[in-house]
């Protein structure tokens, strides 16, 4: 079948024509039976010194595809032509440009992509004004597919710093119908704006991105709507803003479309540069037959500031929020920030998630918060970077709430070593509600930090969990990394969220804490983990701490774990106790104690089978280069209380030393005290490499926890840990712990063997 030929463009106005219009591109001819429909022309363009206003010429609309005498299938649309540019010259010239609109796509089996706009320069005085996308073509009714993608927006573009009007991109072309089970077309993007003059006052703006095409909302069909068109970027070398354009939503359909991302903007001069913020998911249909998903929310633009002499703000855009479905969309995430100049740094938010209202179904996840880095050596302000977005909830029967969106990293740069400012990371997102029959969602982790300057570096903070049935766990606190002078400080894990009849919520863990600059006295402290909640069938278990590392002189601080939550009902299980972070020193200017975190207390439960209330272990220490110093590893956790079975004793945590210190293996927690006692927790072993006198002990093991059922064996004594160093009466092994009493007529526990001594090995590292 034969298809139409579009027609050619018309040539451009010539300089003294009375209006200067660009002739418009011919319509492309539609095909036949199964042939394509024709190419529209493009537009013809104008370029001239500016004496009168001119416009360009239009696309012409692509030609329609074919369709079979049974109309049931057909040929593509055509696809739209591009309209014509328009430039001017003259700098004295105060006439406007106006670039010609992009043709539409032909309808089609696939619809025909719009036409491009055309783009508007000046070099003189008078205002820009780009043309816009052409609309995708739909596809045809009762047998077509996808639609087409709309046509970009044009470009706006002044070169005179005396110009006084604003540069604004062209708005993208809308996307075409989608047909049955298929895709709306995408929205064609925002045109670029810029201003390319050091001396201008007036501001670029980015292009508005076009919508995302529609399709079918039935069962039957199940389409999914096109994506929004991006915005348009904007560019600017003056003292005005650069902002980037404002995204397309995305198209109507059983399954929403997603959202468009925002523009980006950068600022060469001495203004602000604002990224656009995304657009919002569309939403699916609720109450389908079958499930429907919401569309993703666009992520938020990036904004730049390079000029190392600017004081301009530097604002992320925020992330769009996720569409509602019986699955909740994501939401986007924030814009990214950078900076050479001075002034404040903002990262975008990550965008909430959808709601989700289907059965057994989740609500979105939260975008995650953008990045903020400042790259100048006298930045004095936080860099702080964005904060996550929130879970969508979930109000369909047993739905789960999304997980909160993640932070955004902060960095100061080695670029920057000689800045001021602190890094933090940004805030993790609150996990989404669940339904009252299920389970809230995870908080979101705080944002990692990093710092090569003199200020300090803070990892963000962690994302409580959503309420439901079932609570939703803690998010994770940020981890913090310093190669500068500065203190490095994990954040804490969020506690667990309590539940409304079901389990509590689990505690998140704490942040790594680090630093890596051996002329540092400053801090590394991680942080601790958060506590699990009491539950109805079972409390939450307790969150790990933060390891703590430093090559430099200063204190490290590991984590300590946290407790496990009670389970408070008379079938409930208690939560284990979080485990100790682990420390390190390595410096050998470094005069400080190296001690692990200790590992949780288990929470009390009825305990039906072993597994649960049991103490958390403690973190291990290791001195691989320091002063004469002592590493401790970290105690573990009691055991908890149990009706039936309680909770054994966490183990200790090992200890390491390359120096003439002590080394001492953390103590075994106590076993817990129950119908059957639990075992205390075993000694943790030492090893110290010192070939100059350096001594090692090993923990000492966990008491046994009583047992109270009749005829029931106490618990057993955990094992006391060995003791290695190179010379043998360094070392010491560490006691036993005692047997738990019996309960009525039961047997006493039997107590854990003492902990031996021998010689320690380079190549053999310390035992677990």
């Amino acid at each position: 079948m034969g298809s139409g030929h579009g027609g050619t463009g018309g040539d451009g106005g010539g300089a003294g024509s009375v209006a200067g219009y660009g002739g418009n591109g011919g319509n492309g001819g539609n095909g036949a039976g199964t042939g394509s429909g024709g190419n529209g022309g493009n537009g013809g363009a104008v370029s001239q010194d500016g004496a009168f206003n001119s416009t360009g010429g239009y696309g012409g609309i692509g030609g329609n595809g074919g369709v079979t005498p049974s109309d049931t299938s057909g040929g593509n649309g055509g696809n739209g032509g591009h309209g014509g540019d328009v430039s001017f010259n003259d700098a004295a010239s105060t006439a406007t440009a106006t670039g010609g609109r992009g043709g539409a796509g032909g309808i089609g089996l696939t619809g025909g992509r719009g036409g491009d706009a055309g783009s508007s320069y000046t070099a003189g005085l008078g205002a820009v004004r780009p043309g816009t996308g052409g609309h995708g073509g739909d596809s045809a009714a009762g047998f077509g597919h996808d639609g087409g993608a709309g046509g970009n927006g044009g470009t706006a573009g002044i070169y005179n710093g005396l110009n006084v009007n604003n540069a604004v991109g062209g708005t993208g072309g809308t996307g075409g119908q989608g047909g049955g089970s298929s895709h709306g077309g995408s929205g064609g993007n925002g045109g670029t704006a810029f201003i390319d003059s050091g001396s201008a006052s007036a501001s670029a703006i980015g292009g508005p991105g076009g919508a995302g095409g529609a399709a079918p909302t039935s069962v039957s069909g199940a389409g999914t709507g096109g994506s929004g068109g991006t915005g348009g970027n904007a560019t600017i070398y003056g003292s005005g803003t650069a902002t980037g354009g404002t995204a397309g939503v995305g198209g109507t359909a059983y399954n929403g479309g997603e959202g468009g991302s925002g523009g980006s903007a950068t600022n060469y001069g001495t203004g602000n540069a604002t990224g656009g913020a995304g657009a919002t998911g569309a939403n699916g249909v609720s109450g389908g037959s079958s499930a429907s998903y919401g569309g993703s929310g666009g992520s938020g633009g990036s904004a730049t500031i390079s000029n190392p002499a600017s004081a301009g703000v530097a604002t992320g855009g925020r992330g769009g929020t996720g569409g509602s479905g019986s699955y909740g969309g994501n939401g986007g995430d924030g814009g990214d920030v950078y900076s050479n100049g001075t002034g404040q740094i903002a990262a975008g938010a990550g965008g909430g998630g959808g709601t989700g209202d289907g059965a057994h179904a989740t609500g979105g996840t939260g975008g995650a918060g953008g990045t903020a880095q400042a790259n100048n050596n006298t930045y004095a302000h936080t860099v702080t970077g964005g904060a996550g977005g929130v879970g969508g909830n979930a109000t369909g029967q047993y739905g789960a709430g999304g997980s909160g969106g993640t932070g955004g990293s902060a960095l100061i740069p080695s670029t920057a070593a000689a800045a001021t400012g602190d890094a933090v990371g940004g805030r993790g997102g609150a996990g989404g509600t669940g339904n009252n029959a299920g389970t809230g969602g995870s908080g979101g982790t705080g944002g990692t930090a990093t710092n090569y300057g003199a200020g300090n570096a803070t990892g963000g903070a962690a994302g409580i969990g959503g309420a439901g049935f079932n609570g939703g766990s803690g998010g994770n606190g940020g981890s913090a990394y310093n190669y500068g002078t500065g203190n490095a400080t994990g954040a804490s894990g969020a506690y667990g969220t309590p539940d409304s009849g079901g389990y509590g919520g689990n505690g998140g863990s704490g942040g790594d804490a680090n630093i890596q600059n051996s002329a540092s006295s400053a801090t590394a402290a991680a942080g601790r983990g958060g506590a699990g909640v009491n539950g109805y069938f079972g409390g939450g278990n307790g969150g790990n701490g933060g390891s703590a590392s430093t090559t430099g002189t200063g204190q490290v601080m590991a984590g300590n774990g946290s407790n496990g939550g009670n389970g408070t009902s008379s079938i409930g299980t208690g939560g284990n106790g979080g485990n100790g972070g682990n420390v390190t020193i390595n410096n050998t200017n470094n005069a400080n104690a190296a001690r692990g975190g200790n590992g949780g207390s288990g929470g009390t439960g009825y305990n039906a089978a072993p597994g649960y209330s049991n103490g958390g272990n403690g973190g291990n220490a290791t001195i691989t280069s320091g002063h004469e110093t002592n590493a401790y590893g970290g105690n573990g956790g009691a055991g908890g209380v149990g009706t039936f079975y309680a909770g054994a004793g966490g183990s200790g945590g090992t200890a390491a030393s390359y120096t003439r210190g002590l080394a001492t293996g953390g103590n075994g927690g106590v076993g817990g005290t129950g119908g059957y006692g639990g075992a205390g927790g075993a000694g943790a072993n030492s090893s110290n490499y010192n070939d100059n006198g350096g001594t090692a002990r090993g923990g000492d093991g966990g008491d046994g926890g009583g047992s109270q059922i009749t005829a029931a064996t106490g618990g057993t004594g955990g094992n006391g840990g060995n003791g290695y160093a190179k010379k043998v009466f360094d070392a010491t092994g560490g006691t036993g712990g005692s047997g738990g009493q019996g309960g009525p007529g039961g047997l006493v526990g039997s107590s854990g063997s003492d902990g031996g001594a021998g010689l320690s090995h380079n190549n053999v590292p310390p035992g677990p």
